[in-house]
């Protein structure tokens, strides 16, 4: 599988990126909607926590690259994009997929 990792600051065109790719019909995903999807199902908000702090406590449970395995879980396909990544560790996860 290859995997294209898309980064960036607010604005740099990262929403125009997967606008082409949903064009193109390549997959991706989004590193943010899993972590937001996980907030609203894990009952963090009933605890008060905030989404960013449960991102945090789960690197800090499973690990710097646990978003990006979780992501993996729900790719396919020969060619897969993914908006969000933010760590090297989380790029060492991809490139061992893609391997």
């Amino acid at each position: 599988m290859k995997i294209l990792l898309v980064t960036g600051m607010p604005g740099a065109g990262k929403e125009e990126l997967l606008n082409v790719a949903r064009s193109m019909n390549i997959p991706f995903l989004r590193m943010g909607d899993i972590v937001r999807e996980f907030h609203r199902t894990s009952g963090a908000e009933a605890e008060g926590l905030t989404v960013g702090q449960v991102a945090n406590r789960e690197r800090e449970l499973h690990g710097k690259d646990i978003w990006a395995k979780r992501a993996i879980q729900q790719m396919s396909g020969d060619l897969f994009l993914v908006d969000g990544c933010r760590s090297i560790d989380e790029v060492r996860s991809y490139r061992g997929l893609s391997d």
